[in-house]
Order: C-alpha cells, then sequence, then structure tokens
C-alpha cells in the first residue's frame, strides 16, 4: 500500500508536469472565456507553504475529527446547504457499481469495502469549495497564512481567480480556515454523504460517465477540458449532488478531516464517524481538473491518500458546520 500511495502521489506530480496540452474535443464543454491549448509547464517546487499555527481550534493532520465546529463566531466563506440527518450505506458495492471490481484488484477500491450503513446527525456543508478570495479575506484577517504559490498553476498567482477554488494549500491551513469561518473540515462520511445521498449512486449526479457538462476533469487528452485550469466555483450545475452541493467530482480534489486508514471501514462506528485516530496521510475525496477520467477516482465514494504537508494545484477544501 506505501508503494502504491507513493506511485499515485508521483502520478499526481507528473500530471501536473506535463507539456501542453491539445485543445479540448468538440463534445467538451468549455466556458466562454476558457483560453484553449493553455500551456501548463510548472515551476521547480519551492518549499511548502507555511502551515497554520496550532490552536485549540484545530488538530494534527493525523488526528481524528478534525477541528472544532468553530468559536461561535457566525459562519463566514460562502452558502451552506443543510443536510438533513440520515442514514445511507457507504463505500462501494461491486453488485451496484461495475467499476468497483476486484479483477484487476485496485487497492484504494478495497479500502472502500465493507459497505457499512452510517447515521450521521444533522449538519451543514459548504455548497462551494472555499474559493480563493473568502480564502484571502481569512489571510487579511490574520487568521490564515497564505496560499502556496509552489507551481505554476497556484490560484494564488492568477489576478481573476478570486472565485475559483483556492489550492496549493495543506490540510492545517485548511483546517485554519474553517475554524476561522466558524466552522470545520467535514468527516469523510459526512463528505460521502453530501455527495451522493442514500442511493448509493456512483456520481454527484447519478450513474452516468462523467464529463465536462457535469465536471472539469482530464477530458479527452486535455487536463481543465481543455482549460488546463480550475473553474470558477459552481460552473457546472448539472454536475451537482442531490443536496445541490457543487463540484463534488473534478475542478479541485479536497482533503476532509480523516486521516487515512485501509481498513478502517471494517472497524467504523454507525453513528457519526469520525476517521482513525491517527494515520500518515489524509483522506483525499472528489478527483482535480487534471485526473483523467478514471473510474475509480472520480466515483463519490472514491477515497485517496495524500500527504498534506506538499501543496497542490490540485487539492482544495471545504467547510462543514454541526447543526445545533
Amino acid at each position: 500500500m506505501e508503494d502504491f500511495t507513493k506511485a499515485l502521489n508521483d502520478h499526481m506530480r507528473a500530471l501536473i508536469l506535463l507539456g501542453t496540452l491539445s485543445a479540448t474535443a468538440s463534445a467538451c464543454f468549455v466556458p466562454p472565456d476558457a483560453e484553449e491549448d493553455a500551456s501548463t509547464g510548472a515551476t521547480d517546487a519551492a518549499a511548502a507553504s507555511q502551515s497554520a499555527s496550532s490552536s485549540a481550534e484545530t488538530s494534527s493532520p493525523t488526528m481524528t475529527g478534525g477541528p472544532s465546529a468553530g468559536s461561535g463566531v457566525a459562519p463566514r466563506g460562502g452558502e451552506m446547504a443543510e443536510i438533513p440527518g440520515g442514514t445511507f450505506p457507504m463505500g462501494c458495492d461491486p453488485a451496484n457499481d461495475a467499476t468497483c471490481v476486484d479483477d484487476p484488484p485496485h487497492p484504494h477500491v478495497l479500502t472502500e469495502r465493507p459497505v457499512h450503513e452510517v447515521t450521521l446527525s444533522a449538519y451543514r456543508i459548504d455548497v462551494n469549495e472555499v474559493t480563493l478570495g473568502h480564502y484571502l479575506e481569512c489571510v487579511d484577517d490574520g487568521g490564515c497564512t497564505p496560499p502556496g504559490e509552489n507551481w505554476a498553476e497556484c490560484n494564488a498567482l492568477s489576478d481573476d481567480h478570486d472565485d475559483h477554488p483556492v489550492d496549493c494549500v495543506t490540510w492545517e491551513q485548511g483546517a485554519a480556515f474553517c475554524s476561522w469561518a466558524g466552522k470545520r473540515l467535514p468527516t469523510e462520511a459526512e463528505w460521502e454523504y453530501a455527495a451522493r445521498g442514500d442511493d448509493e449512486r456512483i456520481y454527484p449526479w447519478g450513474n452516468e460517465a462523467p464529463d465536462c457538462s457535469r465536471a472539469n476533469l482530464h477530458f479527452n487528452g486535455a487536463a481543465g477540458c481543455g482549460t488546463v485550469d480550475t473553474y470558477a466555483v459552481g460552473s457546472l450545475p448539472a454536475g451537482d449532488s442531490p443536496f445541490g452541493v457543487h463540484d463534488m467530482c473534478g475542478n479541485v480534489a479536497e482533503f476532509v478531516a480523516d486521516a487515512f486508514s485501509e481498513d478502517y471501514y471494517a472497524m467504523s462506528p454507525a453513528q457519526d464517524p469520525q476517521g482513525p485516530e491517527a494515520g500518515d496521510a489524509q483522506v483525499m475525496r472528489g478527483g482535480g481538473y487534471n485526473y483523467p477520467v478514471d473510474p475509480w477516482i472520480m466515483r463519490a465514494s472514491s477515497r485517496t491518500s495524500y500527504d498534506s504537508s506538499v501543496p497542490s494545484p490540485q487539492i482544495g477544501f471545504r467547510c462543514a458546520k454541526s447543526e445545533g
């Protein structure tokens, strides 16, 4: 598993370092102002972004549950969707999802098993991925450290990306923003339920395969559906989840509160699971704009691990808040 995780991380970095990509195919949706055939050359990786300061509101990136729900401040950082308490089958069932297969076995697909019933208390989750503009408000207020600029594609290097998801941040920076906003990072179970509801759909919108009308991804040989870039959040409402949550497949992948454990589903509590007590990496969900349309990584139940100390233009986050 360690060899596979290292290979996955190396593969992600290799994707970011692709040379000039071809323009998107005509069947692929491209926003009107998108620049086709853009260049994706990356600069040499600089030092990782400075981690946010520890506080009582944030926990270690390898600890369960993430930060607290916030300090009582009215929630900041964008609109939230209300997710009623409910029970759902979490994980991947080969009888329901033909891409969840054992032959050949894929280690991360196997970590989505066994399918297990989870009951969640009511909560709220950000409708959109946290934007660069909202994140910079936290920086200006002293609650966050600046996002990274360690890749040429980092959105902080663009002058017109305030409505795009913040990227090139660590897990600690995401946790610090959510705490500043009066929220917290969502648990893995909360993320999955908000993405797929209780009907075991494969993708947020249903069971139809991903394309550029629903998700910003690496499609027909071109990253970002030909833009080599993230989209403004909420640009593809056809890809919304059953609860009206945007971009839970594509745009940027998202850190959640939980540490990664390959066998956690075999021991997960049935009520409001908070993740394992410790792990060597964080759970990452949702896939990013430079992720190929891959049967396993773009699904709503897909879970991968990533070292959060290496900020990436492929990864951002959203926040949640407990009700009551």
